[in-house]
């Protein structure tokens, strides 16, 4: 198996996801990171051209991976990945330094554009 992603989480609430909470731990990214975060896939997407606290909380349950038995993270590329029903991926999460890393290894052949 080869590692082919490792980064660290985002942010990582705890067992309740609330929009506040979601919206709180957003406002800690620097502006690039802010951007990224809303660039990734959103569902239900807002019908709403203004941005708000229910958008980023759809955010965060649409690409959060889990990370523990009781939180979950969002990873900057990592959440990039689609899942699929014969997926070539495998996640797994470390603690390092009181840091939540995500490892992403292939586990059989990716072709380009998958």
């Amino acid at each position: 198996l080869i590692s082919i992603n490792t980064q660290q989480s985002w942010f990582r609430p705890s067992n309740s996801y609330s929009s506040t909470k979601i919206e709180k731990i957003f406002n800690t990214l620097s502006q690039e990171e802010q951007l990224l975060y809303r660039s990734l896939n959103q569902y239900p997407r807002s019908n709403s051209n203004l941005e708000c606290s229910e958008d980023l909380l759809a955010i965060f349950r649409s690409n959060a991976y889990p990370t523990s038995d009781i939180s979950a993270g969002v990873f900057p590329v990592i959440s990039r990945i689609n899942s699929e029903c014969k997926p070539n991926i495998h996640f797994h999460c470390e603690n390092m330094n009181n840091s939540i890393h995500g490892f992403v290894y292939a586990i059989r052949d990716i072709l380009k554009g998958q």
